[in-house]
């Protein structure tokens, strides 16, 4: 705890008047930041609040790289996943994406299959996705 002498209140009046930081008017008193923080702020009749001071951002020597993200385009999924299918035998153009162990066998997806792809385009989007 800091115990405030009529110096330290003094000191801080000539210094509440300059362009001074909080933190660097607590240096100077040698005192905490949150300390100075605290005692102005439940003196504010003493102390009123200044006006912000506007501090410039250093200059970078260096110039930073924009990455662009990949566009990315839309694709029509359904709009309710299809009921689950025991499926035996795979057949052609039904979508084998395991949804649930029912027992010994699986439960597949059972849609119609992307051209080329053993899973509809809303599985597709799952098993085919880019590495980050």
């Amino acid at each position: 705890m800091t115990d405030w002498t009529e110096e330290m209140f003094a000191e801080l009046d000539r210094l509440w008047r300059t362009d001074k930081s909080i933190a660097e008017i607590a240096d100077e008193l040698g005192i905490g930041k949150n300390i100075l923080a605290g005692k102005v702020f439940r003196m504010k009749e003493r102390y009123p609040q200044r006006a912000k001071v506007e501090r410039r951002k250093p200059v970078r020597s260096h110039s930073k790289v924009k990455i662009r993200a990949p566009k990315l385009t839309l694709v029509k999924t359904p709009d309710k996943p299809p009921q689950p299918q025991r499926i035996d035998p795979r057949p052609p153009r039904l979508c084998v994406w395991p949804v649930a162990e029912n027992g010994r066998r699986f439960v597949f997806c059972g849609a119609e299959c992307e051209q080329g792809k053993p899973y509809c385009s809303l599985h597709c989007k799952t098993a085919y996705r880019r590495a980050a």
